[in-house]
């Protein structure tokens, strides 16, 4: 081969399917507000849409205005166990009833 020659090339072989291509799925995570009762959003970890399942529990406010009931008025009726009933100053954690993954708490400011 001299070098006044043009260079050959091969062309490359075609595929009667096309070119290949790639398919590339991204996910997003689109926030939820989550709040007192049950939520249905799309659980991150098992992709599923569902509906929250909730659990209530006690915190330091809960435990303060019982004492506070008790202390104060009406120890004598068992006012002092209202909130422990009424779920007003419980942290509400959300789980995925699929895969029980933790989603997200609600807790009263």
């Amino acid at each position: 081969m001299t070098s006044s020659e043009p260079i050959r090339m091969q062309p490359f072989p075609v595929d009667a399917r096309g070119p290949p291509f790639e398919i590339v799925v991204t996910s997003s995570t689109i926030p939820v507000t989550i709040g007192r009762k049950s939520t249905t959003l799309i659980c991150p970890a098992c992709r599923a849409l569902v509906r929250t399942k909730v659990n209530y529990n006690a915190t330091t406010s809960t435990h303060c205005c019982a004492l506070l009931l008790c202390c104060f008025s009406c120890w004598t009726c068992c006012c002092c166990c209202c909130p422990y009933c009424c779920n007003w100053w419980a942290t509400v954690d959300h789980y995925c009833p699929n895969c029980r993954c933790y989603l997200g708490s609600f807790q009263r400011t």
